[in-house]
C-alpha cells in the first residue's frame, strides 16, 4: 500500500505541474500581442490609417459639396426651362441640359404577370396555335417580350451635362 500512496502523490504533484503550466501558459498568451512585428511594419499600417481617415474626410467634403451643386442645378435647369432654351455657354465651357431615360429590370413579377395575361387571353392562344410550330414559337416568344417590355416602368432623369474646350494643339514645325 505505500507504493500506491507514493505513486497518487506523485501523480497528484504531475497533475498540479501541468495545471501551473497551463496557467503560465494562459497568463502568456494573454499578454502576448501576437507575432513580433517591425517599425517599418508599424509605420506603414498608422500611414495607412491615416490615409483611410483622409479618404473619409473627402468624401464627406465631396458629398457637402455635391449637395450645394445639386440645389443650383435644379435653379439652373428650372431658369432654362423659363428662358426656352438647352445650352448656355460659361467660361469657355457649356452647360447643356440633359434628358436621359432608363427602363426598370425585368423582374420574376413581370414575367409572371406577363405570362399569365398572355395565356389567359384564348383568342390569342388560339392564334399562335393556329400557325405552325415555328412560326408560333417565334411569334409567342415576340409577343411576350413585346409585354414584358411595355411593363417596365421608364424612369426619366433631367440633368445639367458640362462640356469645356479643348486647348488646340499647336502642330509641330514639320521637317522639310
Amino acid at each position: 500500500m505505500g507504493k500506491d500512496k507514493d505513486k497518487d502523490k506523485k501523480q497528484e504533484k504531475d497533475i498540479r505541474k501541468q495545471e501551473k503550466d497551463i496557467k503560465k501558459q494562459e497568463k502568456d498568451d494573454e499578454s502576448s500581442e501576437g507575432p513580433e512585428v517591425n517599425e517599418e511594419f508599424k509605420k506603414k499600417v498608422i500611414k495607412y490609417i491615416e490615409h483611410d481617415d483622409d479618404i473619409k474626410e473627402l468624401q464627406k467634403k465631396i458629398k457637402e459639396i455635391k449637395a450645394k451643386k445639386e440645389s443650383k442645378e435644379e435653379f439652373i435647369l428650372e431658369s432654362l426651362d423659363k428662358l426656352n432654351t438647352t445650352v448656355i455657354e460659361v467660361k469657355g465651357s457649356k452647360l447643356i441640359k440633359n434628358k436621359s431615360e432608363s427602363k426598370s429590370a425585368i423582374k420574376p413579377e413581370i414575367i409572371t404577370k406577363t405570362l399569365e395575361e398572355l395565356l389567359s387571353d384564348h383568342e390569342t392562344v388560339k392564334k399562335w396555335v393556329d400557325i405552325d410550330t415555328e412560326k408560333k414559337l417565334k411569334k409567342a416568344v415576340e409577343k411576350i417580350m413585346e409585354k414584358m417590355e411595355s411593363k417596365r416602368t421608364i424612369t426619366e432623369k433631367v440633368s445639367l451635362k458640362r462640356t469645356t474646350e479643348k486647348p488646340k494643339k499647336i502642330a509641330k514645325n514639320k521637317k522639310e
